[in-house]
């Protein structure tokens, strides 16, 4: 079932979190961090005042609302809103969820950086991107790029599949290629167990780069690769990147549809701009020519 868990905690995540005063609280702060993580919850962020309680010139966001990896994957989208103080210290939180929709269309095109370290990346890159295409100019550039766009897909398709279950498979390959030479202590056994072993490296980094990726870290600490910590993080940066609204023509659009729509015509009138339509030519301006003698 999806959690909410919401309210006073009476402490802060982060020194952004509190202004007016410079007392250390780095401790509570700590034990917070972990006592989120240990429940595997997510913050899914907010909107509004950066404070929800203050008092005497001191300002601190000690209301928030946690959510479960499983309301994460249940939403479409979950929206905090901090509102105005009104009668109390604190702000009361405004929590909004939409259901996640069936969607039909194709997914976006993402360039993942995990392909370089595939060794017939580049050659497969070169081959399809020299091919003619007997069109010349930004037609050609449009050309290539949508092949190019094609092939990458159905070789990731092919090649990398699902990169967890590679290596979970490639986990077993490792643990019967050592059993096969704990039985036969041989040579190519061996060779076997070495070549599986370095297939699982090289899809560790592979693994490695796509939730790098994700979740658009620049460090990686040694201990959190493959973590509960490091998947949450790629999860809970994709619920605070949705689009809950934008300022178009000084209106504030909040309708999917809408927000949809204005960035369709903002783009439209960016790359393709209309022109005024040109009048009908006056074709008696033309003198009838007298028609060829031979």
């Amino acid at each position: 079932m999806p959690w909410f868990i919401g309210g006073d905690f009476n402490t802060i995540l982060s020194s952004q979190d509190r202004t007016g005063s410079d007392i250390n609280r780095q401790a509570e702060m700590v034990d917070f961090v972990e006592a989120i993580e240990d429940c595997g919850l997510m913050d899914p962020g907010y909107d509004g005042s950066d404070f929800t309680w203050a008092k005497n010139g001191l300002m601190e966001r000690l209301d928030r609302v946690l959510i479960s990896e499983t309301t994460a994957q249940t939403f479409e989208a979950i929206r905090v809103t901090n509102l105005p103080r009104i009668a109390s210290y604190h702000g009361p939180l405004f929590v909004r969820c939409r259901p996640t929709n069936i969607f039909t269309g194709g997914k976006a095109f993402r360039f993942q950086n995990m392909w370089v370290r595939h060794e017939g990346f580049r050659d497969l890159v070169k081959e399809d991107w020299m091919a003619p295409t007997e069109a010349e100019g930004i037609l050609n550039l449009k050309i290539k790029l949508a092949r190019i766009k094609s092939t990458l897909k159905r070789w990731n398709k092919e090649v990398f599949g699902n990169i967890h279950s590679n290596l979970k498979t490639c986990e077993e390959n490792i643990a019967e290629a050592q059993a096969e030479f704990e039985g036969d202590p041989s040579a190519r056994n061996r060779t076997e167990v070495n070549k599986q072993i370095a297939e699982y490296i090289l899809l560790l980094k592979m693994e490695e780069d796509f939730l790098r990726q994700k979740a658009a870290l620049r460090w990686l600490e040694e201990g959190d690769k493959n973590t509960r910590f490091y998947q949450s993080w790629v999860k809970q940066k994709k619920i605070r990147l949705r689009i809950h609204k934008i300022n178009a023509n000084g209106c504030e659009l909040t309708d999917d549809k809408a927000i949809k729509e204005s960035a369709v015509e903002f783009f439209q009138n960016l790359l393709a701009p209309s022109y005024p339509e040109l009048a009908n030519p006056d074709l008696s301006l033309l003198q009838r020519l007298p028609p060829w003698s031979f």
